[in-house]
């Protein structure tokens, strides 16, 4: 998965370490998840995909917005 990864991302963006350690926290969230549940828990996944991709909107349109007010900083003024 690394050298997939890797390979779709420009030349000295990304390393092999920054990706291990994004795959390490990516492992241990899913294991901290796992522990919230018990064994038998039985759940919709593609509901639960759709409120995942509601979630990561949310972030999305967040950061855009605090990207949009760092912009403004460095150019010296504020943003809307």
């Amino acid at each position: 998965m690394y050298e997939e990864l890797r390979n779709k991302l420009p030349a000295g963006y990304m390393d092999y370490t920054k990706v291990a350690d994004f795959a390490i926290l990516m492992n241990r969230r899913m294991e901290k998840g796992k522990s919230n549940y018990p064994t038998q828990k039985q759940y919709a996944p593609l509901e639960e995909a759709q409120e995942e991709c509601v979630d990561m909107a949310n972030y999305c349109m967040i950061m855009f917005y605090r990207i949009e007010q760092m912009i403004a900083k460095l150019k010296g003024g504020s943003a809307s």
